[in-house]
C-alpha cells in the first residue's frame, strides 16, 4: 500500500474516532441536563401525584339531589364537561333547569342560544311559581367560545358561579369549509379546556341523530360527531316514553362516566314542569 493512501485512511479513522468521541460527549451532556431537569413538564411518579392529592383540600362534589343520579356519579365535579342529550321534545332543557333548581348554591349561569332566558323564566311565571335563581347575559351578542369564556369569567368573579349551562352545542359550532364533525370536535375540546382553565363545570346540551323512540339513546346516537362523547367527562341521555299512559315518564341514562366508570339509569317523572324521581311502570323500552 502506498504511503499516501495509508495516511489518508489513517486520517479518516482518526476523524471517525474523534466524531464518535464528540458525539458520546454530547450525549453525556444531554443526559446530565435531563438528570437535573425539574421544569413544569418534568417527569414525576404516580406516588408524587398521590402525595400532592392528599395534601390538597378534598375535592368538591356537587350533588344534584336526585338520589339515583348522585349514586351513579357521586356528584358533578369542577373542571368537568357534561353533555346532556336526547331526542327533540325529550326534556333536555327542562332536565337541565331541574338541575339548576336543585343546585342553586352553585350560582348557575345559563347561556341560552336556542330558547331565550325570558322564555325560560316565563314558563315558571305562567305556572304561578317563582323562577329559580340563575344568571344569564342581558343579550346574546356572541356565539364563539371566546365570548363564552368571557361570560364564564364574569360569572366567577361576580357571583362565584361554579356551573354553566349552554343550550345548545350546534349554535356555537362554526360552519366552515372543513368537515363539520371536526368543527364539532374542536368546539367540544375548547369547552373542555375552558372547564379546566377556569375550574368550573360546564353542561352542554346537544341534539341526537334520528333514533327510534322505543330505545334509550346511546353514545352512537349523538349527532354529527363521535368527538362529543370522546371529549365529555359525562354523557347524560334522556328518553321520554312515547307510550300511552306513560307520556310523563322518562329515563335518565348515564352513558359515560369518566370519573368512576359507573353507568346506570334513573327513573323520573315529569310533573308541572319539574322532574321528580319515580319508578317507571313496566315499559316496552328495549335496553
Amino acid at each position: 500500500m502506498k504511503l499516501s493512501i495509508f495516511l489518508e485512511k489513517l486520517e479518516e479513522d482518526i476523524n471517525r474516532t474523534q466524531k464518535a468521541v464528540e458525539q458520546k460527549d454530547r450525549l453525556e451532556e444531554i443526559k446530565k441536563k435531563f438528570r437535573d431537569y425539574d421544569e413544569e413538564d418534568a417527569l414525576i411518579s404516580s406516588r408524587d401525584i398521590a402525595r400532592k392529592i392528599k395534601n390538597q383540600p378534598e375535592e368538591e362534589k356537587m350533588k344534584s339531589g336526585i338520589s339515583g343520579l348522585d349514586r351513579i356519579l357521586d356528584g358533578f365535579r369542577l373542571s368537568q364537561l357534561i353533555t346532556v342529550s336526547g331526542s327533540t321534545g325529550s326534556g333536555k332543557t327542562t332536565f337541565s333547569m331541574e338541575l339548576t333548581i336543585r343546585m342553586k348554591e352553585y350560582n348557575p349561569v345559563w347561556i341560552p342560544f336556542e330558547e331565550g332566558a325570558e322564555e325560560l323564566v316565563r314558563k315558571f311565571l305562567e305556572r304561578g311559581e317563582t323562577p329559580p335563581l340563575f344568571y344569564t347575559p342581558k343579550n346574546i351578542t356572541g356565539k364563539k367560545t371566546e365570548w363564552i369564556e368571557q361570560r364564564i369569567i364574569e360569572g366567577k368573579v361576580k357571583f362565584n358561579s361554579k356551573i354553566f349551562f349552554i343550550d345548545h352545542l350546534h349554535f356555537i359550532v362554526p360552519f366552515t369549509g372543513e368537515r363539520h364533525d371536526l368543527s364539532v370536535g374542536k368546539t367540544m375540546r375548547e369547552l373542555k379546556e375552558l372547564a379546566k382553565k377556569w375550574n368550573v363545570c360546564i353542561f352542554i346540551i346537544c341534539h341526537l341523530k334520528k333514533v327510534g323512540v322505543d330505545k334509550l339513546p346511546t353514545l352512537d346516537s349523538l349527532r354529527d360527531s363521535s368527538f362529543i362523547g370522546q371529549e365529555s367527562d359525562t354523557v347524560i341521555m334522556i328518553w321520554r316514553s312515547p307510550y300511552e299512559g306513560q307520556e310523563n315518564y322518562s329515563k335518565v341514562g348515564i352513558q359515560k362516566n369518566r370519573r368512576t366508570g359507573m353507568l346506570g339509569i334513573c327513573d323520573m317523572y315529569f310533573d308541572s314542569g319539574r322532574y321528580l324521581e319515580k319508578a317507571f311502570p313496566e315499559a316496552k323500552l328495549d335496553y
